[in-house]
C-alpha cells in the first residue's frame, strides 16, 4: 500500500492505519463539497437539474459497486441506522417472528431489531466469538419462526470478516430473509449480489467509500420491495414530485432518495468522494482509497447505463480500475483477515 500525502494532509503528528471507524476524508472529497458549497453562495440552485444528473450517476455507480441489476434498485439515506430503521419498521412482522443476530454487534444492528419486542418480535442474538464456526451458529438458529437474519459484513470491533455467500445460501434455503450492514467493508472489499444474493444492503459511506458522514447506500431486493411498507414520507417520494398542487398522490415505484431526506440533502447526498475532479490512477496502486475513488468517481463521473446486466467498458481516459481488478486479498490490506 502506498502512502497518498497529497491526498490525505493531517497535521504532522495525526495517523490514520484504516477508514474504519471515521477518518478524515481525502482532499478531493473537501474539495468537492467547498465547491458545492461555494456555488450555493454565488449561484443558489441555478444548476439543480445537474445536481440531479450527480445524484443518478452516483446511484449507477454504487449500483456497480455491489453489482446490483439496476440503479433503480439502489435508495440514498442519512446513515446506516435510517437504512436498518427502514427495514425493521417496514417489514409486516407478526407476534411470534425471530431474528437472528450478532450478540455484541455494533448498536445500530442491535437496539433496532430490539424495539420489535413490543410487537412480539424476538431478536435471537448469537455469542459467535464463542463459536469455533460462527457462520454455522448464526444457521443452526433458524427455525420455522424465523423470518430475517441481520448480519454486519466484518464486525467493527474484532475485524471478524463473515462468509455472507455461505450466510445467504442458507437464508435462501429457509426462505429467511438477509440484511447485510455492509459499512465496515463496503469499498474496500468486494460485493457482489451475484455471490451474496442478500434481501437488504445497507452501508454510510463515510468509512472506506471516503465520503462525509450523512449519505449511505440502500439497496433492497425488488422482488420483495413492494412488500416493505412506508413509514417516512415527503414530497420526493411522490410518484408526481414536481406538482406540489394539492391533491391525490401515490408513492413513486422508485427508491430515488430517503423520503423525508430529500429535501434537506439537496447537495450533500450528492457529492461522493470528489465525484467532478476524480483524475487518472496509477494502476499499480493497491490502497483501499484507490480502488474506491476510482469505482465511485470514475473520470469526470460519466454516466454509466441506468440498468445493466455487466460492468461498463473502462474508460480510456479514466482510472486504470476494473471490476475484475479487485481481488479478494484486498481485505488483507484493510481487515487484517
Amino acid at each position: 500500500m502506498r502512502y497518498l500525502p497529497a491526498e490525505f494532509p493531517l497535521e504532522p503528528g495525526i495517523r490514520y492505519l484504516n477508514h474504519a471507524a471515521v477518518a478524515p476524508w481525502p482532499k478531493r472529497t473537501a474539495e468537492a463539497v467547498q465547491r458545492f458549497a461555494f456555488e450555493n453562495m454565488t449561484r443558489g440552485a441555478a444548476r439543480y437539474p445537474d445536481w440531479m444528473a450527480v445524484e443518478q450517476n452516483l446511484r449507477e455507480r454504487l449500483a456497480w459497486l455491489i453489482n446490483a441489476p439496476c440503479s433503480e434498485d439502489i435508495a440514498l439515506v442519512k446513515n446506516t441506522s435510517e437504512g436498518l430503521s427502514f427495514v425493521a419498521t417496514g417489514i409486516d412482522w407478526h407476534a411470534g417472528d425471530r431474528i437472528i443476530g450478532i450478540a455484541d454487534d455494533f448498536p445500530s444492528n442491535r437496539v433496532v431489531w430490539e424495539s420489535l419486542a413490543d410487537r412480539g418480535v424476538a431478536f435471537d442474538q448469537v455469542d459467535i466469538n464463542a463459536e469455533a464456526d460462527p457462520e454455522q451458529a448464526l444457521i443452526d438458529r433458524i427455525t420455522g419462526d424465523t423470518r430475517l437474519m441481520a448480519v454486519s459484513s466484518v464486525h467493527f470491533a474484532t475485524g471478524l470478516r463473515m462468509d455472507l455467500a455461505r450466510l445467504s445460501a442458507a437464508c435462501r434455503e429457509t426462505n429467511v430473509l438477509l440484511c447485510v450492514d455492509a459499512i465496515q467493508s463496503l469499498g474496500a472489499v468486494r460485493f457482489d449480489l451475484d455471490t451474496v444474493p442478500a434481501d437488504f444492503v445497507i452501508a454510510d459511506g463515510h468509512k472506506w467509500m471516503l465520503a462525509p458522514e450523512g449519505l449511505g447506500l440502500f439497496y433492497v431486493n425488488p422482488a420483495i420491495r413492494d412488500e416493505l411498507q412506508l413509514t417516512e414520507f415527503g414530497w420526493a417520494m411522490r410518484a408526481q414530485a414536481g406538482d406540489y398542487a394539492p391533491g391525490d398522490w401515490r408513492p413513486s415505484p422508485l427508491p430515488a432518495v430517503s423520503n423525508a431526506a430529500a429535501p434537506t440533502c439537496s447537495g450533500y447526498m450528492r457529492w461522493m468522494p470528489a465525484c467532478h475532479c476524480c483524475r487518472r490512477w496509477d494502476s499499480r496502486l493497491s490502497s483501499v482509497c484507490c480502488r474506491t475513488i476510482s469505482i465511485i468517481c470514475g473520470n469526470g463521473c460519466a454516466p454509466f447505463p441506468a440498468c445493466r446486466s455487466s460492468p461498463p467498458k473502462p474508460d480510456p481516459n479514466g482510472p486504470a480500475f476494473s471490476r475484475s481488478a479487485l481481488p479478494a486479498t484486498i481485505a488483507n490490506e484493510s481487515t487484517g483477515h
